[in-house]
């Protein structure tokens, strides 16, 4: 299965990029409805580099892992579920510039659930929360990124 996303970010693509470098944007990134725990975060966002979540769904808990494969700085990195509810998971960030103050950021998603093909009629629900979840990744990156407004004179 493969999810994708692309959205306009009022700032540069190298702009978007150095916001995801920042120690505290993964756990920005969490939506706050997911009990998710860093345990491990990434030092950079390199390839070799792993992190290390603990998430819970009812009550199961779930450790999930990740490696950074490839990192091209300023456009692009890839990671990859090494340990995790999904069967596979490659998660494709890019940063592709428009001009000085607009870009495109994409995720592409390649998923395979677990146990496929008996976990297919699970596949809608799956997508659903993965959508809801970049769309918040979306968001807040949004947020992030914008120009600082300076509050109008009175």
């Amino acid at each position: 299965m493969r999810f994708f996303k692309r959205s306009l970010m009022p700032a540069s693509a190298a702009r978007v990029y150095a916001f995801h470098e920042q120690s505290d944007a993964l756990a920005r990134l969490i939506p706050p409805w997911e009990r998710v725990t860093i345990v491990q975060g990434p030092a950079s966002l390199a390839a070799g580099t792993r992190v290390r979540l603990v998430q819970w769904i009812g009550l199961i808990r779930i450790t999930i892992e990740a490696e950074h494969v490839s990192c091209n700085p300023g456009h692009a990195f890839v990671d990859r579920m090494v340990r995790g509810p999904f069967h596979k998971w490659v998660h494709e960030h890019r940063f592709e510039e428009i001009h000085d103050t607009a870009s495109w950021l994409v995720d592409d998603v390649e998923y395979v659930l677990p146990l496929e093909p008996l976990s297919l009629p699970m596949a809608s629900l799956v997508h659903a929360r993965v959508e809801r979840m970049f769309a918040w990744r979306h968001d807040v990156t949004r947020e992030a990124v914008a120009p600082a407004t300076s509050p109008s004179a009175s």
